[in-house]
């Protein structure tokens, strides 16, 4: 059987009251800090997200989030959100969908840090 999965992007408040809901993978968007995310939907639930995906504008080796947050690597953003949500019940992913014009090799970075990083 499938799973489903819910994506309320910006709906951060609505966290805890999907918690009690049948799915069983809630997805956060970039704006959700993974600390809180977890703490409103509780051990039981998978979580999925949540780089801003506007990140994969920058350059492979340096991003630039939205928010005015100093440029760190794709590398070391994907260790901070891996460390941050846990390995547990926990889908890496972008905070949202890609746009047509991004360059794939960026992705590329981002899949190749998230398998780094999530590693037992």
């Amino acid at each position: 059987m499938a799973q489903e999965i819910v994506f309320p992007k910006g709906g951060h408040y609505t966290l805890k009251d999907l918690a009690s809901l049948k799915y069983e993978v809630i997805g956060i968007d970039w704006t959700v800090d993974p600390i809180l995310a977890r703490e409103l939907v509780g051990p039981n639930k998978v979580l999925q997200g949540n780089l801003d995906p506007c990140a994969l504008y920058g350059d492979k080796k340096l991003l630039r989030c939205l928010l005015d947050v100093p440029q760190k690597s794709i590398d070391t953003a994907v260790k901070e959100m891996v460390q941050k949500f846990g390995r547990h019940r926990y889908i890496a992913n972008l905070g949202h969908g890609m746009y047509p014009d991004m360059d794939p090799d960026h992705l590329a970075a981002f899949v190749q840090a998230v398998q780094k990083y999530s590693k037992d």
